[in-house]
C-alpha cells in the first residue's frame, strides 16, 4: 500500500470532523515526516510493519482513545509534553493563562526580577514548566494530589530542560510550611460532578476523573479555601 493510500484509509476510517487532522497526526508519528516530506514520498510503498502500527493507532482512535494518549505527547506553548491517562491533555485555552502570567511578570521586572511562582493541580506540569521555560529567572514550584501526575510532570520538566520543585499532596497541604509566592496559578477540577456525564466520551472515558470532578459546585479549589479560611 502506498503512503497516500494509507493516509486516505486512515481518514476514511475515522469519519469525524477532525478525521483529516487526526489521521495525519497519527500518520506523521508513525512515519516521522512533515507535510513536505509526505508530498515528496506519497507514492512510496509503506512497510508492512508501519501499516500495522498505523492501523492499530487508527483502531484505538476509533474506540475513542484521544490522539494525545495514542502518540504519548502533546504540544503546549511551543513545548512538547509527555501525556498518559494519569494527566489531562493540555488544552489551547490554558495557554491564555500562561501568556497572561508571562506578560504580568515581565511588566513588573523592576519589582519582581525573580518571582516565586506556585502552580496548584499541576497535572502534566504544562503551566509550571512553560512558566519556568519562558520566565527563566523565576522560581517555580508545583503540586498535585496524584503521585502518577507528579511523575509525569517531573519527566516533562526534564524533557524541556527546566527545574521545577514538585510537591505531592492535596493543594496547600502539599507545600512546605511558611512558603509564600508572588504568583499562584491553577487549572483545578472545575466540572460539577452532576455534569460529568455530559462530557464527550473521549474525555470522560479516558482522561482522569480526579482532574475533572470539581465536586458539587464545580470548584474544589474555592471549597478548600473556604474550609480552611
Amino acid at each position: 500500500m502506498k503512503l497516500q493510500e494509507l493516509l486516505q484509509h486512515g481518514e476514511n476510517s475515522l469519519q469525524s470532523e477532525e478525521a483529516k487532522l487526526e489521521a495525519w497526526i497519527l500518520f506523521s508519528e508513525v512515519f516521522q515526516m512533515d507535510r513536505a516530506q509526505y508530498f515528496l514520498n506519497m507514492q512510496r510503498e509503506a512497510a508492512e510493519s508501519d501499516i500495522l502500527k498505523y492501523s492499530k493507532m487508527i483502531y484505538r482512535r476509533q474506540k475513542g482513545e484521544p490522539v494525545a494518549y495514542i502518540i504519548g505527547n502533546w504540544e503546549f506553548m511551543g513545548l512538547t509534553f509527555r501525556v498518559n491517562p494519569a494527566v489531562l491533555i493540555p488544552r489551547p485555552d490554558t495557554e491564555t493563562l500562561v501568556e497572561a502570567v508571562i506578560e504580568w511578570a515581565k511588566g513588573r521586572q523592576a519589582e519582581l526580577a525573580a518571582p516565586d511562582i506556585l502552580d496548584l493541580c499541576t497535572g502534566s506540569g504544562c503551566i509550571a514548566i512553560s512558566l519556568a521555560y519562558y520566565l527563566q529567572k523565576c522560581r517555580v514550584e508545583a503540586a498535585d494530589i496524584s503521585p502518577e501526575a507528579i511523575a509525569v510532570a517531573e519527566a516533562n520538566a526534564k524533557l524541556n530542560g527546566v527545574f521545577v520543585d514538585f510537591w505531592q499532596g492535596d493543594l496547600w497541604e502539599a507545600l512546605p510550611a511558611g512558603r509564600q509566592y508572588d504568583i499562584i496559578t491553577s487549572n483545578p477540577p472545575y466540572i460539577d460532578w452532576k455534569q460529568l456525564k455530559e462530557l464527550d466520551t473521549d474525555v470522560i472515558d479516558h482522561e482522569p476523573r480526579l482532574a475533572l470532578d470539581g465536586g458539587e459546585d464545580g470548584n474544589l479549589l474555592s471549597s478548600f479555601s473556604r474550609a480552611n479560611s
